[in-house]
């Protein structure tokens, strides 16, 4: 989504900005949880969701996000999304975002349905959502195993994920 005055341009921009920093944060935050749970021998199996929630939060943020890329309620993709074919469902491809929706001049009701409707995998949008989320999470969880708190595997995952056909 684009604020009223902000080019589609400037919004891609800014939204994977937002995504590559909450990404960050989630990384950054997890490996300081865990090293301090390592440190003061209490293993992961006892943390708390207060010990954990808020850098859950910041992978949560990154998602919803990310996930609302793959909207037509939020944005338009130049083409269809490529499906592999010899796993159905699993996209390896993705359309370059061209257009990105300001929310105040819309119809919040068909907003409502394109969200819904492009949510579950049964969806070619919900499938390349799903698909752009684990590679996502993959990227953190290498990241945090590896306690680099550079994102490792961003640019491939944004070259492939996060593509815009905007200037």
């Amino acid at each position: 989504m684009r604020a009223p005055g902000e080019s589609s341009k400037q919004a891609f921009d800014n939204g994977v900005r937002f995504i590559k920093t909450h990404t960050e944060n989630w990384v950054e935050m997890a490996i300081v949880s865990m090293e301090s749970d390592v440190k003061n021998n209490r293993p992961l199996q006892n943390a708390t969701w207060k010990n954990t929630r808020t850098y859950v939060w910041e992978l949560a943020l990154a998602l919803h996000a990310l996930q609302d890329s793959f909207s037509p309620g939020h944005v338009s993709r130049k083409k269809t999304v490529k499906l592999a074919p010899d796993h159905p469902g699993i996209t390896n491809w993705s359309a370059p975002v061209s257009e990105l929706y300001i929310y105040s001049e819309q119809d919040h009701d068909k907003h409502g349905e394109h969200d819904y409707n492009s949510g579950g995998t049964d969806s070619k949008w919900g499938n390349a959502a799903v698909n752009a989320s684990i590679s996502l999470m993959s990227v953190g969880i290498v990241s945090i195993a590896q306690k680099n708190k550079n994102l490792v595997g961003w640019d491939q995952f944004k070259l492939k994920w996060l593509k815009s056909s905007l200037q």
